[in-house]
């Protein structure tokens, strides 16, 4: 199920219908199983989001103060009287009363802006907020050359355009000057696959997953499936346990499903380029979120046992927890300073 892109949802309402949904429990442990059981989870959710949501204003209309409305009211009165007699007193006497309307409108708008400039608090982080959002620049692709000098110019031309300039830089890097080498490599990694594993990780729990989802944040882009962080920090407590069963059925059988592999790529353009060559954009991937809860359970059991088994080495710094680069300039200022 589509969910629209504007909704003002009553939370409490979604938590109350989506808790009174079925739990999608899979009917065996096996791949093709969770993926039905993960689709149907989704549609769940979605279905719930929906039913408690009504469409939102793209602007908000403005609520006009007592004395503004009362001239709309004559206003509209003095229209139906000229539109009746065609009298041109009345006629100038609507137009005046437009005019002034408008006046009256632009005025409150100038006087409600300056307003919330002057409530913006650097403590509240209202001024950031509303100063990257002016700052943010916004780009429209109006035309991209294609193969053989054709240009794309419908959505899903440039669509095509940019999945091809995609697919030519993202392929295997395959040693074409040393076959030798190369199947070599692929031997090791099948056999690697191929070898019995030896599973010996710890379960997840709900509260591991619900930590992961208390921390994050609200406003983020949704994945394929459309479902926000928002939505997931409103799932009832017996999904959350759902959760975590299906995660640990996932973590027995190895697998990662099919739909959290899939991402919404974002094409952005490089500073200062020709905006009409597809290989002047770069690629943003927008995972789902419940993709993102798996990998964070995943990557926590990959640290717990590189951490017991001493495999990650002391220099790396940037990517390791508490480990980042300016750390690394601290040891390489205590190497100089003990050098002397």
């Amino acid at each position: 199920m589509k969910i629209p892109a504007q909704l003002s949802t009553n939370w409490e309402n979604y938590r109350f219908l989506l808790k009174n949904k079925p739990l999608p429990i899979p009917t065996s442990p096996s791949n093709e199983h969770l993926d039905i059981a993960i689709g149907r989870l989704g549609e769940n959710i979605s279905e719930a989001l929906v039913a408690a949501s009504k469409p939102k204003f793209k602007t908000a209309p403005i609520k006009l103060p007592p004395d503004i409305r009362s001239k709309i009211r004559h206003r509209n009165k003095v229209r139906r009287f000229w539109q009746r007699s065609r009298d041109p007193a009345l006629k100038n006497e609507l137009r005046t009363i437009s005019n002034e309307i408008a006046s009256d409108i632009r005025h409150l708008s100038r006087a409600r802006w300056e307003k919330t400039i002057e409530e913006l608090s650097p403590e509240t982080g209202t001024l950031w907020r509303r100063t990257s959002f002016l700052k943010k620049p916004f780009h429209h692709i109006l035309l991209l050359k294609g193969a053989l000098g054709s240009i794309a110019v419908a959505p899903i031309e440039k669509a095509e355009v940019i999945a091809d300039s995609l697919q030519k830089q993202f392929k295997p890097n395959t040693d074409v000057e040393n076959p030798r080498f190369s199947t070599r490599i692929q031997r090791k990694v099948q056999r690697f696959l191929d070898s019995p594993t030896c599973m010996d990780l710890e379960k997840t729990s709900p509260s591991e997953i619900q930590g992961f989802i208390k921390n994050l944040k609200p406003n983020k882009s949704p994945g394929i499936d459309l479902i926000t962080n928002r939505i997931l920090k409103n799932v009832p407590t017996k999904f959350i346990i759902f959760i975590a069963l299906l995660f640990n059925m996932l973590l027995e059988n190895c697998y990662f499903p099919k739909s959290w592999r899939m991402a919404v790529v974002i094409p952005i353009l490089k500073p200062n380029s020709d905006d009409s060559n597809a290989q002047n954009y770069r690629p943003i991937s927008l995972l789902s979120s419940l993709s993102k809860a798996y990998e964070f359970v995943i990557l926590n059991r990959l640290n717990q046992h590189s951490l017991a088994r001493n495999i990650i080495i002391p220099e790396p710094h940037g990517f390791v927890t508490k480990c980042s680069t300016v750390t690394q300039l601290l040891r390489v200022t205590k190497l100089v300073h003990t050098g002397f």
